[in-house]
């Protein structure tokens, strides 16, 4: 049975949130949807580039490896819903990433010689399609600040802060995304650095119960991690 998408879930995606509604059929009206199970590989490292791929739900590890002894680092973990490797896409250049689902995932697959065309023969749909790079790669320049400017206690502790979960009183609840080893592969230290991390946050009013975190002093763990906006942290 073929998928359906309602409409309002591309409107919630950033790169069609502001196109208008013909725009937005036009650019989709060759695409399809997909469901994807977890670790299924989307493609790997070096291909070329096929689609733009439009995560609706579930997420994405984004990952590359070294030449010579194929470890394999991190590079980014994509939640719904967002888009990825549109520089890709756009420039018909290789990946320079891997992509591995990591929960159960519907992507929307826009095929990039398709989409490429489209831009040409609709200049508006640069502007939109630029921004939306610009967004990507300012997300990149404050992770890379992450990793050059903090420790690898200030970095997990920032990792934290920015889980997507509201306070509750004065304590903030949040739980991790995915595993710790996942979680430390992305922040750039191995599994064991990330748990003397986490030890070393306890002053700082961070308590861990399994999965689930608390900060019970937000405020000084923001201080402590320098989380302000020129670091990118807010």
């Amino acid at each position: 049975m073929e998928q359906k998408i309602a409409p309002e879930e591309l409107t919630g995606v950033p790169l069609f949130s502001d196109l208008r509604p013909e725009d937005l059929v036009i650019l989709t009206r060759q695409a399809r949807l997909e469901g994807c199970p977890p670790r299924k590989r989307l493609f790997r490292e070096g291909e070329k580039p096929e689609a733009l791929y439009v995560l609706l739900s579930g997420s994405v590890q984004l990952s590359a490896t070294t030449t010579g002894d194929s470890r394999e680092a991190i590079i980014e973990i994509v939640g719904a819903p967002d888009t990825f490797v549109l520089a890709a896409a756009l420039t018909d250049s290789p990946y320079l990433m891997s992509a591995t689902v990591l929960e159960p995932a519907r992507l929307l697959l826009l095929p990039a010689a398709v989409l490429r065309q489209d831009i040409a023969d609709r200049p508006e749909l640069a502007m939109t399609l630029l921004a939306s790079l610009a967004a990507q790669s300012r997300r990149m320049v404050r992770q890379l600040k992450n990793l050059k400017l903090r420790s690898t206690v200030q970095r997990l502790g920032w990792f934290l802060l920015n889980l997507p979960e509201p306070p509750a009183n004065d304590t903030a609840v949040v739980t991790l995304p995915y595993d710790k080893q996942l979680i430390a592969s992305q922040l750039g230290m191995t599994r064991e650095s990330l748990s003397r991390a986490l030890a070393s946050l306890r002053a700082y009013g961070v308590e861990t119960q399994g999965n689930r975190v608390l900060l019970k002093d937000p405020t000084a763990l923001a201080a402590y991690c320098n989380a302000s906006k020129s670091m990118g942290g807010a």
